[in-house]
């Protein structure tokens, strides 16, 4: 079940990534690299190839290394900072 949310997850933020490369104000490689995350956890072969990745690899090791707080919080802190930077990137844009 949780390799199935993890799969589910990262389908999501792939389709907001995608969104994000079409819409200027949603940054959408941070969507890919939460999607590229979840589906590193949900699966063998990609957590292999994220891990020798220059760029993810340390990124996901920093992230392991959180461990002390459960995945599902995690993934929460993710979604929230950001939803958060999109509203203030909109509030901004609005101002102009």
């Amino acid at each position: 079940m949780r390799r199935f949310l993890l799969a589910l997850a990262g389908l999501g933020f792939t389709a907001l990534g995608f969104v994000g490369l079409l819409v200027p104000i949603l940054p959408g490689f941070l969507f890919f690299i939460l999607a590229a995350f979840c589906f590193a956890s949900a699966f063998k072969v990609v957590e292999r190839h994220v891990e020798r990745h220059h760029l993810l690899g340390p990124a996901r090791r920093r992230w392991d290394s959180a461990s002390a707080w459960p995945l599902l919080d995690r993934i929460r802190l993710a979604f929230w900072l950001t939803a958060d930077t999109m509203v203030k990137m909109f509030k901004g844009s609005a101002r102009r």
